[in-house]
C-alpha cells in the first residue's frame, strides 16, 4: 500500500481518512444487524464481544463501581475490606457499595458522579470517538466531515457491505464479517499505521485507533470463525461463509482502488 511506502502529504491523509470514515461509522450499525440475524447463541455471543470493543462497556463499570471509589480516593482499603466483611456476615438488599453509602462511608452524590467519570472516560474510548480523535488531528472537525462528499467508490462499499450484514444469509454475513472483514483488517491498518506515523502528523495518543485495530482485530476475527466451525461441517454451509466473504474482500478492493484514485490522482 502506498501510504506505507511513500509518507502521504497532509492533504492526501485527509482525503483517505475522510472517505474511511464515511464506512467506518456505521460498521457497528451493520454489526448489530449480524448479530441480530444470528441465529446461533454461541456465536451471537461471541459477536457480542466484539460489539464491546466497538461501543465500550459503560453499563459494566456499575459493577466494579467500589473500585472507582477506591482510585478515586473517596473510600480507603481498609473501609471497603470492612464492608467487604460485614457483608460477609450480615448480607443486605444490595451490593458493598450499598453497605458503604448506608455506612455514610461514602454519599450517593459521590457515587453517582464517580460513575459518570468514568462512564465518559469509557465513551471517550470507544472506536468512533477514537476515529473522531485522529480526524481533529489531522485537522478535521466535525464541520468539516459534514462537508465531505463520499466519492463513487465508497458509497458502493458502503451499500455493498450494509447488504452483505442485513440481508444474506446469516452466515454469509459472517463469512463477510470475519474471514472477509475482521481476519484482514490488521493487515491492511498496519500499512495505514506505518504510513500514519511516517507522516511525523499527530502523536501516539492521535492515532491509537489504528493501533488497537493493528492489534485487537485478530481476535476478532478468530471470534467469528469460532462462531462459524459447527456450522462449517455442511457443504452448502461452506459455501455461503465463502460467498461472503469473498464478497466483502472484492468490494473492499473495488473501494481501496477508488481511493487511491482520490487520493493520488
Amino acid at each position: 500500500m502506498r501510504l506505507a511506502e511513500e509518507p502521504p502529504t497532509l492533504r492526501q491523509l485527509q482525503l483517505f481518512s475522510a472517505q474511511h470514515y464515511l464506512y467506518s461509522r456505521g460498521f457497528a450499525q451493520n454489526l448489530a444487524a449480524v448479530i441480530a440475524n444470528t441465529p446461533d447463541e454461541d456465536a451471537r455471543t461471541l459477536l457480542i464481544l466484539n460489539m464491546y470493543e466497538e461501543i465500550g462497556e459503560p453499563t459494566r463499570i456499575r459493577d466494579r463501581v467500589h473500585l472507582l471509589l477506591l482510585e478515586e480516593g473517596l473510600i480507603t482499603g481498609v473501609q471497603l475490606g470492612a464492608a467487604f466483611e460485614q457483608l460477609s456476615r450480615q448480607p443486605i438488599d444490595g451490593d458493598v457499595v450499598t453497605l458503604l453509602m448506608n455506612n455514610g462511608v461514602v454519599s450517593r452524590s459521590q457515587v453517582a458522579a464517580a460513575v459518570e467519570r468514568s462512564t465518559s472516560r469509557v465513551k471517550d474510548l470507544a472506536h468512533p470517538a477514537l476515529f473522531r480523535r485522529y480526524l481533529r488531528a489531522i485537522g478535521l472537525d466535525s464541520a468539516a466531515l459534514l462537508a465531505v462528499t463520499p466519492i463513487a467508490a465508497t458509497t458502493e462499499f458502503t451499500r455493498s457491505y450494509r447488504t452483505l450484514c442485513r440481508d444474506s444469509h446469516w452466515l454469509e454475513a459472517l463469512g463477510a464479517m470475519g474471514p472477509g472483514t475482521e481476519s484482514i483488517v490488521a493487515t491492511i491498518y498496519t500499512k495505514i499505521w506505518q504510513g500514519i506515523i511516517r507522516s511525523g502528523l499527530g502523536t501516539t495518543h492521535d492515532y491509537v485507533l489504528w493501533t488497537l485495530h493493528v492489534h485487537c482485530d485478530d481476535g476478532h476475527g478468530r471470534n467469528i470463525i469460532e462462531g462459524m466451525r459447527p456450522h462449517a461441517v455442511d457443504a452448502a454451509n461452506r459455501e455461503r461463509i465463502l460467498r461472503g466473504a469473498r464478497h466483502a474482500l472484492d468490494a473492499r478492493a473495488h473501494w481501496l482502488n477508488g481511493l487511491y484514485e482520490h487520493v493520488y490522482g
